[in-house]
């Protein structure tokens, strides 16, 4: 494809296979741990890190490596210390904070995954010291757990990131455009997201290619 490529307008969805995770320093010790399953020193690892850092890419490389079922803090009862599924998957953890009547629930599935052999993976926009858990046995537990966390993106990560952004919406910029925007964004995976959703939004309003111009023009709106 080249960078007079029209945005088109079809369904948006992300990859989230293996080949498609990037790799660098800023992850590299949270995809080694992945990577090392079963063979890991705890049943319960937390991955934690800000707003489309990877978490749930790397969650569902897992869930694809060992067929864990995905659960909510509302799945956390009686029932699911009898399902078949002995491997879990959590999103959001930290809402745990907001909704104290789920601690027990997940006391009791640490501890029965423990006993049975079973795996649990916690994800997070916070460490679990900032969960604010109220039940001792289960704060200590948790505390207890291998805590991961994704960091900001280095350049090359984040003009990886950029690079699968686009390509999620079958666009492929020129690398200039890339750069461009490279060297004027915020070094955050929420904003790669933020940006090209609105090039992408203003490719696809007028009808135009993604180039450095109609580039500018976004970045000059976001800093009105």
């Amino acid at each position: 494809m080249s960078s007079k490529q029209i945005a088109l307008n079809l369904p948006y969805r992300e990859a989230y296979g293996r080949p498609d995770y990037l790799v660098s320093s800023s992850n590299q010790e949270a995809v080694a741990f992945i990577d090392e399953w079963p063979d890991w020193n705890s049943h319960v690892l937390v991955l934690y890190g800000d707003h489309g850092c990877g978490k749930t890419h790397l969650s569902n490389v897992w869930e694809d490596m060992t067929g864990a079922k995905r659960i909510g803090l509302s799945d956390l009862n009686e029932e699911i210390l009898t399902a078949p599924e002995m491997v879990f998957i959590m999103e959001n953890t930290e809402e745990i904070r907001k909704h104290a009547r789920y601690e027990e629930g997940l006391f009791f599935l640490y501890n029965w995954l423990k006993e049975s052999g079973g795996y649990l993976m916690l994800t997070s926009h916070l460490h679990p010291n900032e969960w604010g858990i109220k039940l001792p046995d289960l704060s200590s537990r948790i505390l207890s757990a291998p805590a991961i966390e994704i960091g900001n993106p280095d350049d090359y990560l984040l003009q990886g990131v950029l690079v699968k952004q686009f390509s999620d919406r079958q666009i492929l910029p020129s690398l200039d455009v890339i750069k461009y925007i490279l060297r004027r964004m915020e070094r955050s995976y929420a904003a790669a997201r933020k940006i090209v959703n609105e090039i992408d939004a203003l490719a696809l309003s007028e009808k135009k290619p993604i180039t450095i111009p109609l580039v500018r023009k976004v970045f000059e709106t976001i800093k009105a």
